[in-house]
């Protein structure tokens, strides 16, 4: 796991873009998943969760919880998968979307 950190407006998101074109073909699948912080803000986390899991996994699945997208997105770690999760600004956001370092 990689976090860019830095002020608003300083190239974070390009930067991110930017390597994920350079390596993206080094995986069996990736997904970049944009506005963590206002799309879990108003559509909650769950649906975050739905949009990796269907982005990787090109199946619509309808979560019953968080806790049910975490162990989803746990299956996902097990693989050769490349995401990036941009503007996460919450702990939660990054354990619900991403799990565990390990």
């Amino acid at each position: 796991m990689v976090g860019i950190w830095g002020a608003g407006s300083s190239g974070k998101t390009t930067l991110a873009s930017s390597l994920s074109m350079k390596i993206f073909h080094h995986f069996q699948d990736h997904c970049f998943i944009d506005n963590i912080r206002e799309e879990s803000n108003q559509h909650g986390l769950k649906v975050l969760q739905q949009k990796i899991i269907s982005r990787v996994f090109t199946i619509e699945m309808q979560l019953q919880d968080v806790e049910e997208g975490k162990r989803m997105i746990s299956r996902l770690r097990r693989s050769n998968i490349f995401v990036i999760l941009d503007d996460v600004d919450d702990c939660k956001q990054l354990d619900a979307l991403a799990g565990s370092h390990n």
